[in-house]
């Protein structure tokens, strides 16, 4: 799987994925996204806890290969997720809470994260030629 993130890099290994909430109108009705609600992400190593009203999933997010694409700001990394057996946990290394917008498009995952004062904009898929056939940004 392929998970791209609009960003800018700031330093080696460093990135700034923050959008303007002011582009949030644009970007939900360029992409079609839906309001799925409120979502708690919690990470404690490699581990993705995720919460929301209606559902919850542990998964282990393992980096196969990074790459960075200046001209197009694209942080595209290719990682394997694989199920977790739930378990109770209380002390994590991070703690985000959003609003999940999202939208299917051709074999593509458009998700904007909305948190209290930016957004962020990810694409997922399982062959990066499904975005490369598209026009995503």
């Amino acid at each position: 799987m392929y998970v791209i993130n609009v960003c800018r890099m700031l330093s080696e290994n460093k990135y700034d994925s923050r959008i303007d909430l002011s582009q949030k109108e644009e970007l939900s009705d360029k992409y079609n996204l839906t309001m799925k609600g409120g979502y708690k992400e919690y990470w404690e190593n490699n581990v993705c806890i995720l919460l929301s009203k209606d559902s919850r999933s542990f998964n282990y997010i393992e980096d196969i290969s990074i790459t960075y694409t200046e001209e197009t700001q694209h942080l595209i990394r290719k990682i394997k997720k694989t199920p977790c057996t739930p378990y109770n946990f209380y002390n994590v290394s991070q703690e985000e809470s959003y609003i999940l917008y999202e939208n299917e498009i051709d074999h593509v995952l458009v998700q904007l994260k909305e948190y209290s004062t930016y957004m962020t904009l990810t694409l997922e898929t399982d062959d990066l030629n499904y975005i490369k056939n598209n026009v995503f940004f």
